[in-house]
């Protein structure tokens, strides 16, 4: 397992068992983000479900901007630099525009 994979598996199973649901707002957003900042699509699609039915628009629009960026480059380019990975010229457009959250 990858060194943050751990808090990913936490984040599944409180969902797959439904302790989110005696969380507060607050809570369920925290166990929410290894799920946001992965960057497995399928992780994040199901951050943007998550963040979407826990009733938080602000949230749930960063939420879609971190899916979309995984979505198009299957991973964040402005982790690169730190993980030791080289950025396609559009990689750094993207990181330049803003999104290097």
């Amino acid at each position: 397992m990858r060194p943050t994979g751990w808090r990913r598996a936490i984040t599944r199973g409180a969902l797959k068992r439904g302790w989110h649901r005696r969380l507060t707002r607050t809570q369920r957003q925290f166990l929410l983000l290894p799920l946001m900042h992965s960057e497995d699509i399928a992780d994040q699609r199901r951050s943007v479900r998550q963040f979407a039915a826990n009733g938080d628009a602000g949230r749930k629009g960063f939420a879609r901007s971190h899916c979309r960026m995984v979505a198009r480059f299957g991973r964040f380019p402005h982790r690169n630099a730190v993980l030791g990975r080289r950025s396609s010229p559009v990689e750094a457009r993207a990181v330049a525009s803003g999104n290097a959250w």
